[in-house]
């Protein structure tokens, strides 16, 4: 299948359209607030020992995983796809599908006295030089030409930006992981994680010792008291 096949595609149509941007951001939004709200990797005892609410909610749904849950990983692959689809419909060339105006009512006409193919360079040539217009898309009719910031180019560059964006937390993702060490005061310790990043773990391959290593030259704590002024009430 060609690429105008795959363009013609109900899927593709899908993701190109604006309303499936909005729906899948929105989506995308809600997942975000449930795990910058609730203490993602936490343990349920302690969130209920804190005060937790809706602990019962919390558990049955699993809100303390809310980034690795499916759920959120469908939406997350649904809005880099469709980030994608965008990002390639304007980076092809602005504009170059937008219909032509047939039925165009003008609301300025000018007489001039050239023929009509003359008229049509000279025309195009002083919106062009003298006034600062770009065509966007043309036909054998009509011509549409705009003026100002081409919108269609930064709009590009803003989805290309969110597409490296989540090719970023893709690849965190996968080959990321966290853990703990205990240093000392001048004594290097070289990392070793028990727990490699989902990628390796896939593989059956595990952390072990890794040729970075890290020393704490020295420790010191200090007290910064921060003066208050209690003012009166009247």
């Amino acid at each position: 299948m060609n690429i105008e096949g795959v363009r013609s595609h109900p899927v593709y149509r899908r993701l190109a359209d604006v309303k499936t941007s909005i729906y899948v951001l929105a989506a995308a939004i809600f997942f975000l607030l449930l795990g910058a709200l609730l203490p993602q990797g936490a343990e349920i005892g302690d969130y209920i020992d804190s005060g937790g609410r809706f602990a019962l909610a919390v558990r049955v749904f699993g809100l303390f995983g809310v980034f690795t849950s499916p759920a959120f990983l469908l939406v997350a692959l649904a809005l880099f796809a469709s980030l994608a689809v965008c990002a390639y419909e304007r980076l092809r060339g602005p504009g170059s599908d937008r219909p032509s105006p047939r039925d165009f009512r003008p609301t300025m006409t000018l007489d001039l006295t050239q023929e009509g193919a003359d008229a049509h360079i000279d025309v195009r040539k002083v919106l062009r030089a003298e006034l600062g217009f770009h065509v966007v898309s043309k036909d054998d009719h009509v011509v549409v030409m705009e003026k100002g910031l081409d919108h269609g180019r930064l709009t590009s560059i803003y989805h290309a930006g969110l597409v490296v964006c989540f090719a970023a937390f893709a690849l965190t993702f996968l080959v990321a992981y966290e853990d703990t060490v205990t240093i000392r005061p001048g004594e290097p310790v070289r990392l070793e994680p028990e727990r490699p990043g989902r990628l390796l773990a896939a593989f059956g391959r595990g952390g072990g010792a890794s040729d970075f290593q890290i020393i704490l030259d020295g420790l010191s704590a200090e007290y910064a008291e921060v003066p208050e002024l209690d003012y009166p009430d009247d």
